[in-house]
């Protein structure tokens, strides 16, 4: 009986839905994509979060040779024999760290690889300083500054990169849209519209490198650098447990799959739409629900998509590559 009930459930949403139990023909916020996701009675439930693209597609590049590079710098610690706790969150654990509960918001530049990978600098600077160096690094210098890192606003960059820009050169201070520090970011954040749904000014055009700190900041840009050491590529899901449990959140490199863009709760996994490229993302802990691991991730697109601009995502199965390319390093005090 429970069979022929199963079957007849699967033809009712087949017939409803068409081509959709394969849909790469949904829009990002298409309510054909939400109701489907929704119907499935998944992990996670949909909702319509955008007016339309948040940004070029992608924006999270590895090219082959920066991968070769990074392989040169990989931990793994899948053997190692830990206890873990069943629930982390780095927000709880350093709570005076500003950095670990903020979200930044990459408005319509695709610069997620700068934009998180600098929130994990910043996280890490004052994990390692016993909260005495409290500050925002400038996701704005590395996407204006560091030629290698950047292919600009409409094609994205490299996380690897930026590390070892920030080794080399160091990165000044500089949190949000016209925030506070030596060199805020620029570019606008997405904002609410009439509807309901998050709008973004989508641009292409990356802003100017300017080597000076803002009118009236009290230190000048060589005064106000701060340094990293080394950079690592974790190898598996022990490996980013520990490092995150020992120095802090680590960036992620995801595969952005078109459904991914309308989460509105619970714990992601991939169910519709083909992928648009890859998405760096901030892991800052991990947890249990009802029986499914996931991991605790901080996002790019500000506070107004998914829970207050975090999610999570299923953990253990390297749902979306998530924990495939795992980087993160360590700041020179």
């Amino acid at each position: 009986m429970a069979m022929k009930v199963a079957i007849v459930l699967l033809f009712i949403v087949s017939f409803t839905y068409g081509k959709s139990l394969s849909s790469d023909n949904f829009d990002y916020t298409s309510d054909d994509l939400i109701d489907y996701v929704n119907s499935l009675n998944t992990t996670w439930k949909a909702g319509k979060i955008f007016n339309d693209q948040l940004m070029n597609q992608g924006g999270s590049l590895m090219a082959p040779e920066d991968l070769i590079k990074s392989k040169s710098n990989l931990v793994n610690n899948q053997d190692v024999e830990i206890d873990f706790p069943e629930h982390f969150d780095a927000r709880e654990v350093w709570p005076n760290c500003d950095s670990i509960a903020t979200i930044r918001d990459q408005g319509g530049c695709a610069a997620c690889w700068a934009v998180n990978t600098v929130s994990v600098m910043s996280d890490r600077l004052c994990i390692k300083s016993n909260g005495t160096i409290n500050v925002q690094l400038s996701a704005e210098e590395v996407i204006s500054c560091c030629e290698d890192c950047n292919l600009g606003c409409g094609k994205g960059g490299y996380v690897t990169k930026s590390f070892s820009y920030w080794i080399k050169h160091g990165i000044v201070t500089g949190g949000s849209y016209h925030g506070d520090g030596c060199y805020p970011y620029e570019i606008k954040p997405c904002y609410k519209s009439k509807t309901g749904k998050i709008a973004c000014e989508k641009t292409t055009q990356t802003p100017e490198c300017r080597n000076e700190c803002a009118s009236g900041y009290n230190k000048n840009f060589t005064q106000d650098k701060y340094f990293g050491e080394k950079f690592d590529n974790l190898w598996g899901m022990k490996s980013i447990m520990l490092d995150i449990m020992t120095n802090g959140p680590v960036v992620a490199q995801i595969k952005q799959y078109r459904d991914l863009r309308s989460y509105q709760s619970g714990i992601y996994q991939h169910e519709t739409g083909e992928m648009l490229g890859y998405h760096s993302v901030k892991l800052i802990g991990w947890g249990n629900d009802q029986g499914v691991d996931y991991w605790l991730v901080a996002n790019s697109w500000g506070t107004y998509w998914g829970e207050k601009g975090f999610f999570k995502i299923k953990r253990g199965h390297n749902e979306a590559d998530v924990e495939h390319n795992v980087f993160t390093g360590l700041p020179k005090l």
